[in-house]
């Protein structure tokens, strides 16, 4: 029987051997395909929600030994913080039933500054800063580009761009870096929160989850203020304050592209739209650059439109 309270309940060695051979098989995959990757912490989130802490630990440790063992020390500590640390996260926030805010906003902040502090460390061991290593990253990543460009025979008019432009895009990557991270966070452990829950719905596992009601999910009005100020700074400052105010803009607009998210699984849900059509409508919204912005308009804009309905209407409105 599962205890949907995260307490130990057996189930033999397939309880530790799946979700290891999963979650390594999904983290390695992701250098064939990337976003496989995203789903590798999904596997030891199941099994600490479903099996408790004792058998989640484990399968993490051993997991990571794997890596260790197959990938090295650098490979293993970031599948650690980046596996281990998200789903342990996850399942702690979900049985204590914390809001989807915290949920999904600690699962997501405690990895990115556990692999900041990493990469410093790395970097000062080094004797160069992060700033640093990302640019020395950023600049070899252009170079493959342009020399991939090159050798399939591209449009030369992009290669002589990028050429021309290399070191703005160079220090645009460095200056994005940070929320583009933690935006890539909240994206993975939205994923892994839908995948595992529509997954126990769909095969009836008995795990609990909180009930999060995703469609009538709004953002802090207050937000707006991040996309306000964040881009004011950014355009005044060219500096570390520009640098802090255009990744406050990318991380405000995110998370009011989420919203939009919601409002669009209202009416999706309101108007019974068909499962197999709602998977293509979210398809292309986080694939079509153009829809995306549009979804994050409607999102910023349900401030003021109220969309859904959802505001109380004061007495005496019409």
């Amino acid at each position: 029987m599962i205890d949907v309270q995260g307490r130990p309940t057996g189930g033999g060695l397939v309880s530790l051997a799946l979700p290891i051979v999963l979650s390594v098989g999904l983290f390695y995959a992701s250098g064939f395909i990337s976003p496989l990757g995203m789903l590798a912490p999904a596997p030891i989130f199941y099994a600490l929600i479903k099996h408790g802490k004792r058998i989640g630990f484990v399968i993490t440790i051993v997991s990571t030994l794997l890596l260790l063992i197959f990938g090295g020390p650098l490979f293993s500590v970031f599948y650690l913080i980046f596996c281990g640390l998200t789903a342990w996260i996850m399942s702690e926030t979900i049985k204590r039933e914390a809001t989807l805010e915290a949920t999904i906003g600690l699962s997501a902040l405690a990895p990115f500054v556990a692999s900041i502090i990493f990469f410093s460390l790395i970097g000062s061991g080094a004797q160069i800063g992060l700033n640093e290593s990302l640019t020395n990253w950023a600049s070899l990543a252009v170079d493959s580009v342009i020399q991939s460009y090159n050798a399939s025979g591209s449009d030369p008019r992009m290669t002589i761009w990028l050429e021309d432009n290399s070191k703005v895009v160079v220090q645009t990557f460095v200056n994005i870096f940070y929320g583009i991270s933690f935006l890539s966070a909240i994206v993975t452990v939205v994923v892994n929160y839908i995948v595992i829950k529509t997954l126990s719905m769909r095969f009836d596992w008995g795990i609990s989850f909180p009930d999060h009601n995703f469609a009538n999910w709004s953002a802090p009005d207050t937000m707006v203020w991040g996309i306000i100020g964040g881009g004011f700074v950014a355009l005044l400052d060219d500096g570390m304050a520009g640098v802090l105010g255009i990744n406050l803009a990318i991380i405000s607009v995110a998370i009011y592209f989420f919203h939009g998210i919601a409002i669009t699984h209202y009416y999706f849900r309101k108007t019974g739209f068909p499962n197999i059509f709602r998977a293509i409508g979210y398809f292309f919204i986080f694939t079509q650059p153009i829809i995306i912005l549009i979804v994050s308009f409607v999102g910023l804009t349900d401030l003021w439109f109220d969309y859904r309905k959802l505001l109380p209407v004061k007495k005496g409105e019409n």
